[in-house]
């Protein structure tokens, strides 16, 4: 007798076939169709973490907004977390979390604090109290809003509502996160923290990630896989490394040390371009995807005299817009 088989896990996303047209005002009566997807298809599988990166007009805020049920598709077809979006929208709140653009400036009403807040949504979605609370403390611990627990929304400033929005949309630890250009806030504290929750939350809790952003360095230390979308259609669905040797796409780290050094041709993953100043600045290639930018500094500090340290670094990356541009001719 056969043993019975499992079946295959469902996958957090289905997207098949989807478009997107917007009708907008043209003047003082006329209207024209304005398509902001076109014909799009990927699956995303329990446990992925999957970025979406893309300039202005490309498509990505509207393909968020469709898989957290905000709009529904002109065309296609598509499944989050096993629901129907948009028809099953209450259902997909109690099993995604999701912070979207724009969703911060009105996120929280203005007078009430997450202390206060907090409970009513943890009540909403059927947690326990000492639940709630635990979770309360770890993500207001990662994401260093312990001293703002009690401050009114309205009085936060803009990187810490954003942090405060997530904390609300994590707070019943989603096996799904939608985030759309989070990640790209020029609050670098911020920026770290939010990574670093995001890759706890993937690597230890589990969690399924799609973010998106407009540049790829913004993605590189959460995500994988990568899709790119330019006018609204998908010219890329890989690993990073593919879309850099798609692409051909550089990264130059500019390292400003605080004594002169030694060339550091020994670090992995990277290629000394020029050395300046006695060796007090050097730059050096590294295309994205093979290493991240962080530990090519550690190896970097490692590789340094003990009486050397980096004193600053500057990225400089090649332009979305370039890679695009390598994309559509390949």
């Amino acid at each position: 007798m056969n043993a019975p088989t499992e079946d295959p896990p469902v996958p957090q996303i289905e997207v098949v076939g989807v478009g997107k047209t917007f009708s907008v005002r043209t003047g003082w009566r006329g209207r024209r169709s304005v398509t902001a997807l076109h014909d799009l298809s990927f699956v995303v599988e329990a446990g992925e973490a999957v970025g979406v990166v893309g300039g202005p007009g490309s498509g990505k805020s509207t393909l968020a907004r469709i898989v957290a049920g905000q709009f529904a598709p002109s065309a296609g077809f598509v499944r989050t977390a096993g629901l129907l979006p948009v028809r099953q929208r209450a259902d997909l709140t109690r099993v995604v979390g999701a912070l979207l653009a724009g969703d911060e400036d009105a996120g929280l009403p203005g007078d009430l604090s997450l202390a206060r807040l907090l409970p009513i949504v943890a009540e909403a979605r059927g947690l326990a109290t000492g639940e709630w609370q635990l979770r309360r403390d770890e993500l207001a611990e990662r994401l260093a809003l312990g001293p703002h627990l009690n401050r009114p929304y309205g009085q936060l400033d803009d990187a810490l509502r954003l942090r405060a929005c997530l904390a609300v949309a994590l707070l019943h630890r989603p096996p799904l996160l939608i985030l759309d250009d989070v990640l790209d806030g020029p609050d670098a504290v911020g920026r770290d923290l939010i990574r670093g929750l995001l890759r706890h939350e993937h690597r230890v809790g589990g969690c399924t990630l799609l973010l998106s952003a407009a540049s790829v360095s913004a993605l590189e230390s959460s995500c994988r896989r990568l899709l790119v979308l330019d006018g609204g259609r998908l010219v890329h669905d890989g690993p990073l490394p593919d879309l850099v040797e798609r692409a051909g796409a550089q990264r130059i780290l500019v390292i400003d040390l605080t004594e002169a050094a030694g060339r550091l041709d020994s670090v992995p993953n990277a290629e000394v371009l020029e050395v300046e100043a006695d060796g007090r600045r050097q730059r050096l290639l590294c295309p994205p995807g093979r290493t991240a930018t962080a530990d090519v500094l550690a190896d970097v500090a490692d590789r340094l005299p003990p009486d050397v340290r980096v004193r600053d670094v500057t990225v400089l990356e090649p332009a979305l817009d370039d890679v695009l541009a390598r994309l559509r001719e390949v």
